[in-house]
């Protein structure tokens, strides 16, 4: 009887799927390569959607829409996947440029950013006393 239970157990043992009933899936999930970043980009003091703002993250750009909205799959490299910080550089007509240093996620992250108007100086217009 011993040895009949001791066979049924190497049977069953033998064919048994490890993985369905313990619940250890050996293989290794892929990692992301892209990450959505997105945004708005509006005036500082208005609030106002910034057109045809660049937005630079590391070597990729893009630039915003009508209602200062962008996004880009950000193409990840060796160094965001090591946590090394990346630059981020916002640029736009009659607008100060703006610059941030960040990590970026592998899952994406959204960035806001508000532009100050740089507006030009009329030396005709300054009041002498």
């Amino acid at each position: 009887m011993k040895i009949l239970f001791l066979i049924i157990l190497i049977f069953a043992v033998s064919y048994c799927d490890y993985d369905k009933y313990i619940g250890y899936d050996h293989t290794a999930q892929d990692l992301l390569t892209t990450a959505l970043i997105e945004g708005t980009v509006t005036h500082f003091y208005t609030g106002e959607p910034v057109f045809n703002a660049s937005i630079r993250i590391g070597n990729q750009e893009t630039l915003s829409n009508i209602n200062g909205y962008y996004s880009i799959n950000y193409i990840l490299t060796d160094n965001e996947n090591r946590n090394k910080p990346v630059p981020i550089h916002i640029s736009a007509p009659d607008y100060f440029p703006d610059s941030l240093i960040t990590l970026i996620e592998p899952l994406g992250k959204e960035y806001n950013f508000q532009l100050k108007y740089a507006a030009p100086i009329i030396l005709n217009a300054v009041r002498r006393i």
